[in-house]
């Protein structure tokens, strides 16, 4: 065996092991809840968007998490599948990088694939949940891979073809892979304008990559046609992105700039972001001088497309680890320091002050999530015995906020038609506060919990409703237990 191939498989077992200590325990995170319940709720009759669940993601994960709940209820084959999902993407790492880089690839696939796990192991990049992330990563990357396969051999067709396939399954999980048929066709154009390719015969294979990113869009079009759930998977796939950007924009809240939740993004990723920053700045003084490579163009644009989500919210996204990875990894392989003694020095120091900046937020939101994850859900357990204690089964009652988990583990349901599984703040707040109030009080839904992380702000309507409607009769932890005033 090759030492290469040796490599990533010590590498990937490491990473299983790992994640296995740190991780597959874990109890389920929100979105994880979410996609469980409404998956669930699928396999029961209920049509997603319409009859469960506000979620502003495309329907994927509820295709794949459905077809898993047919045949077990276990978190953990579900967390089992998205630990199969990153390792089989950091294999498509390792194989683009081979794509890419003639020179030192061996060393440089075997670093990016090493990084992008690296990556996935961070507590705040969310790499261990089941979520819509692992599988639409996986996807682009293959999508990427056999794009990079149709490049180096024009006249092969079938590349083509699996590269939109890729692409457009990868959408139907995530809208972000919307970009990946741009990063394409911009790809192409360059190699026309460059005269690297004929025209030609570029636009042909453009057509038929297109056609196969169309397919499986088409495909759940006319599925959730058929189920009567399309407009409502349109409005929510829509709007959720609409009210997100409304909602966390820097643009229109600049005063989120300085949020927690940033500053911790930009400390743990700031080794990957400055070393591609600094590749990335080398590549556009060799796209100037016209001596930039056909594989540095690409990798340049494929970082460049995934920028979007960072300049709109100021956050990282899982579309962008890959790119980062493997550009750190140039710059690692690559990188020569400055000969001044000073500048050279200086130069070391920042990038360990950045690994060190990195490691130390990462263990110290390690030891959090640890401690506080497996806290807060033994509240969500006593809250949820409380309401199956005093509740009787078809009982539907209330959340305000984004707690799923609560339905799973009471083995009650929320009212039909109520949007209250998925981003609470962004698709409740001015756009169906009203609504929910009429189901309330046309159901008579003597329950509502109100988990405190989420501010009367969010929906300040309703709040007032339940406060002036409602007692509080109990309160578990961070959650407050009301019930309908006779």
């Amino acid at each position: 065996m090759e030492k290469s191939k040796r490599n990533l498989i010590l590498i990937l077992f490491a990473y299983l092991v790992l994640y296995s200590i740190l991780y597959i325990g874990l109890p389920m995170s929100e979105d994880e809840s979410n996609i469980y319940y409404v998956s669930e709720k699928w396999n029961e009759g209920h049509t997603p968007y319409k009859d469960y669940s506000g979620d502003s993601k495309t329907p994927g994960m509820y295709y794949y998490t459905s077809a898993v709940l047919s045949f077990t209820d276990s978190i953990q084959a579900l967390r089992f599948g998205a630990l199969m999902a990153n390792m089989l993407s950091a294999v498509l790492v390792y194989l683009i990088c081979n794509i890419l880089f003639s020179d030192r690839k061996t060393v440089k696939s075997t670093l990016a694939a090493a990084l992008f796990m690296v990556i996935n192991l961070m507590p705040g990049m969310n790499g261990y949940f089941f979520q819509v992330d692992r599988l639409f990563v996986l996807f682009s990357l293959a999508s990427v891979y056999f794009f990079l396969k149709h490049i180096n051999l024009l006249d092969s067709k079938k590349y083509a073809v699996a590269a939109g396939l890729a692409a457009g399954i990868a959408l139907v999980f995530k809208q972000l892979a919307i970009t990946l048929p741009l990063l394409f066709v911009i790809f192409f154009l360059y190699l026309i304008i460059t005269k690297q390719k004929q025209f030609k015969k570029v636009f042909l294979n453009g057509a038929i990559l297109i056609g196969g990113f169309a397919i499986p869009v088409v495909l759940v079009i006319l599925h959730f046609s058929l189920i009567g759930g399309l407009d409502s998977m349109i409005y929510w796939a829509v709007n959720g992105v609409t009210n997100q950007y409304n909602t966390e924009s820097i643009f229109l809240h600049p005063e989120t700039i300085n949020s927690l939740a940033r500053i911790y993004q930009f400390s743990v990723m700031a080794p990957f972001w400055l070393a591609s920053l600094v590749v990335s700045l080398v590549f556009i003084v060799k796209l100037f001088k016209n001596k930039i490579s056909r594989s540095e163009m690409f990798l340049l644009l494929w970082l460049i497309s995934t920028l979007h989500v960072m300049v709109l919210l100021l956050a990282f996204q899982a579309s962008q680890f890959a790119p980062l990875a493997i550009m750190t990894a140039v710059f690692f392989v690559d990188f020569k320091p400055p000969k001044n003694s000073a500048k050279k020095y200086l130069t070391y120091t920042i990038m360990i002050f950045m690994i060190f900046l990195s490691l130390s937020v990462n263990i110290y939101s390690e030891y959090n999530l640890q401690t506080t994850r497996k806290a807060f859900y033994q509240q969500e357990i006593d809250a949820a015995k409380y309401i199956k204690d005093h509740t009787v089964e078809g009982e539907a009652i209330y959340m305000f906020g984004y707690r799923p988990s609560i339905f799973i583990l009471s083995n009650r349901d929320p009212p039909p038609n109520a949007p209250v599984l998925a981003n609470f703040n962004i698709q409740v707040k001015g756009v169906y506060e009203n609504v929910t109030i009429m189901i309330l009080k046309e159901q008579k839904i003597n329950y509502i919990i109100h988990e405190t992380m989420t501010k009367p702000e969010d929906a300040p309507v309703l709040f007032d409703y339940i406060q002036n409607n409602y007692k509080v009769e109990t309160t578990i932890g961070r959650f407050v237990i009301y019930k309908r005033n006779q």
